[in-house]
Formats: C-alpha cells, sequence, structure tokens
C-alpha cells in the first residue's frame, strides 16, 4: 500500500469486472467456509463477483459510511485474500445494514474479517435482535479514522467488537475502548513484554498475552463504553463448523474478556 493516510484517491476500478453476486456464486462462502445459505442471503446485497478470469473471486466492496459510491473492494476465494490496488484502505469499511437502519443504527458489530462477521451472525441471529444494526469489517489495520467516521454517521450506535483472540484483535478492542472513551492510548511491545501508555499511566503486561479486555479495564479504571464478544474457539467461523460438524453437542453462549 502507497497510500497516505491523508489521501482520499478516487478509486479506479482498472481490471476489475464487478457484478452482483448470486447465491450460486457463493460456494466459498457456503460450501468452503461453511455459511448457510440463509445467512448469506441476509447479506447478498453487499457481496459482489469479479470475473476477470475463467472463474470468479468474491468481492467485498468497502466505502464510508456516509458515501454510496465503492472506494475499494476486499477480494477472496480459495487460499486467496487481497486488496484492490488503490483502494482507501484508512477510511473505508465493508459495511451492511441488511435491516435498513441507516443513520439510525443502534448497535454496529466490527470485526477484522467478512467471514467472521457472517459467521457470528448465523450463530447469534436467534440470541440477539439485529433488527438495529449494522455489521462492518475494516479492510487492514484499524485506523481511528474509521471510527471517527462510523461514530459520525451512526451517533446513536454503541459499538461491539467481535476482533479475534489473538493480541492484534485484543488491541483492537482497547484501541475501539479508548477512541469511544475519548482517552488516550499508546502502544509498544519489547519482546515478550507489552507496554501501554493509557492517558499517562503506563500498564505492563508481561508476557502480552495476558492481555484481556477486562485485565486492561481492571489496571487502567476504563470503563466498559463497549462490548466484546470473542469466539470459543480461534474464529467464529471455527465455531460455526464445529457447531455444524458436531450436531449433538448444545451450541455455548457466548464468552466476553
Amino acid at each position: 500500500m502507497t497510500q497516505k493516510s491523508n489521501e482520499a484517491p478516487k478509486f479506479n476500478f482498472g481490471s476489475l469486472n464487478l457484478e452482483p453476486a448470486t447465491i450460486q456464486d457463493l460456494g466459498f462462502l457456503s460450501r468452503v467456509k461453511g455459511i448457510p445459505e440463509d445467512t448469506l442471503d441476509v447479506f447478498l446485497p453487499f457481496i459482489l463477483k469479479d470475473l476477470r478470469v475463467t472463474y470468479w473471486n468474491i468481492a467485498f466492496p468497502i466505502r464510508a459510511p456516509e458515501k454510496e459510491e465503492y472506494t475499494g473492494v476486499i477480494l477472496n476465494n480459495i487460499n486467496y485474500h487481497e486488496i484492490a490496488e488503490g483502494s482507501d484502505v484508512f477510511r473505508s469499511l465493508w459495511i451492511a445494514d441488511p435491516f435498513n437502519c441507516r443513520f439510525f443504527a443502534q448497535k454496529i458489530y466490527i470485526s477484522n474479517s467478512v467471514i467472521e462477521v457472517l459467521s457470528f451472525f448465523d450463530q447469534y441471529k436467534f440470541k440477539f435482535d439485529f433488527k438495529q444494526s449494522v455489521f462492518v469489517s475494516i479492510p487492514e489495520k484499524f485506523h481511528e479514522l474509521h471510527f471517527q467516521s462510523l461514530k459520525n454517521y451512526y451517533p446513536n450506535a454503541a459499538f461491539v467488537s467481535l476482533f479475534g483472540k489473538c493480541l492484534e484483535g485484543k488491541l483492537n478492542d482497547l484501541r475501539l475502548a479508548c477512541w469511544v472513551a475519548n482517552k488516550s492510548l499508546d502502544m509498544n511491545t519489547v519482546e515478550e513484554e507489552l507496554i501501554l501508555n493509557y492517558n499517562d499511566k503506563e500498564i505492563i503486561f508481561n508476557p502480552a498475552n495476558l492481555l484481556s479486555f477486562n485485565s486492561f479495564r481492571k489496571a487502567s479504571g476504563l470503563k466498559n463504553v463497549i462490548k466484546v464478544i470473542k469466539p470459543k474457539s480461534d474464529s467464529f467461523n471455527d465455531d460455526l463448523n464445529l457447531h455444524e460438524n458436531e450436531p449433538t453437542k448444545k451450541k455455548s453462549h457466548y464468552s466476553t474478556y
């Protein structure tokens, strides 16, 4: 990526050949990733396909919340993940509003993977009321510009973090919570040690994998300004396929950290 954070270029579709996807086009999501077709049908208006070659790639268009035009594309297929050249990764997100909430949304579910969002939705669609919710995935790294654009367009929405259980996912939880609370946070890692400077207070986790959202809140005094939901296994997609492959097991309630 050569784009600078203060740039907002007009996306050039170049050699991309994007068309609306059908359920039949989404075999990678249904057969490989195990996402049921009824869930894919809910999100179908927010999924495209790229027909540049004899086969097609699934395309997740990204844009700023307040704009309709696409400013980039995330491309996926088996063993393939790419962000189209020229995509605005600093301001744009994959945004799905299947219940037509527009700026009246009450909740924003945010992840770093569209597949994780779809997998989460499928498992919790009968537990949570999603009728006033939008679903978001960042294209690359989580930037404050992403947060600010979401906050500005959805002023009444609370954030629900679906970032993974890895260290970067936990750090994204902290970034999001601190942005919501208008608190400063600087991060640095030295070998296995994680050093966090929160509002001029130094908090150290040694080793870094001891970090959790609740342990940081306890050490920092940060209020619980967001909801954090983590998968039971390594990912929501793994959880989904575990349940599909082990139908005799009861589905567990979500875990929070």
